[in-house]
């Protein structure tokens, strides 16, 4: 049975679906690789979606610091591993200095105490009372304890040295950066330097009728099989059919109460970069044989 999805009402973005057998019937543009359609058989439904990145991740300062240079521009492809932004570090440095010689007075007294702990300890009960060896032993644990705060501190700075340095922990394009050179970045303030996001594989934000799942379910099909049972192809705004092939991640959350509309997100291969957030696209689903 055919099912025809108005759009809701609710969101101000066009949006595609999950389970697609979801979204609204319109007509398919037939020129994509022909062979690998037709093994798909009839389309099931149609409709249009947004392009929306795989994955985000923040650019940010673990702590307050002056940023020494930024080292890619808006729009700029970067690769896994590359350098995106150098903070000073000479006051790092030196907190790793101050740490270092707190270190070594703990020790140093942690050392002394153990001595006289030993020492009294040897000594005969008439020369040292039970009260004054438990006060050394209260002593010697402090010691211990200081001497190990004052090794975490240590660690820690050196930590704080190591992410002055922000590499990109994946492929994708970097926006317009908020900051500049010799800025100085407060995290109280809890703003980003710039956002990263993946394009490889992208996303598409997709909506779609709860009736065409329930259908689904009522035939003894599990979510995984759900969003297994569908293949998707996409039009790109200029009429052209886009030449790989997507599939469903998951259905909606939730459904809008009046239309019985849910969002949900298809995946696509993306090797050539052709398809950027906030492309409006043209999008089909195809019932596995």
């Amino acid at each position: 049975m055919n099912i025809t999805i108005k759009p809701t009402q609710k969101t101000s973005i066009p949006t595609v679906a999950l389970t697609i057998g979801l979204l609204c019937l319109a007509p398919f543009s037939a020129a994509m690789a022909q062979s690998s359609v037709d093994d798909l058989g009839p389309v099931s439904a149609s409709g249009t979606g947004i392009v929306v990145p795989a994955l985000a991740w923040d650019i940010s300062a673990e702590v307050s610091n002056q940023i020494k240079k930024i080292h890619f521009r808006e729009g700029q492809f970067v690769k896994e591993g590359d350098l995106l932004v150098t903070f000073d570090t000479l006051f790092k440095k030196l907190d790793i200095r101050l740490a270092e010689l707190n270190l070594i007075r703990a020790q140093g007294n942690l050392a002394k105490i153990e001595e006289d702990f030993e020492r009294k300890q040897n000594l005969d009960s008439n020369a040292v009372s039970d009260v004054q060896l438990r006060e050394i032993e209260v002593d010697l644990e402090i010691a211990k304890a200081d001497a190990e705060e004052k090794e975490i501190l240590l660690e820690k700075a050196k930590i704080l040295l190591q992410v002055q340095e922000i590499f990109a922990p994946f492929d994708g394009q970097v926006s317009t950066p908020l900051y500049r050179d010799n800025a100085n970045v407060n995290t109280l303030e809890d703003t980003e330097i710039a956002t990263l996001v993946q394009l490889d594989p992208i996303h598409v934000r997709v909506s779609g009728s709860y009736n065409r799942l329930l259908e689904r379910f009522s035939q003894g099909m599990s979510e995984a099989e759900v969003l297994g049972s569908i293949t998707l192809t996409l039009e790109l705004p200029d009429g052209s059919d886009y030449p790989h092939l997507g599939k469903m991640l998951t259905t909606s959350f939730g459904y809008d109460s009046e239309t019985g509309l849910g969002t949900g997100i298809a995946e696509f291969p993306n090797p050539d970069l052709v398809l950027r957030p906030g492309i409006k696209v043209g999008i089909s689903s195809y019932d596995k044989k």
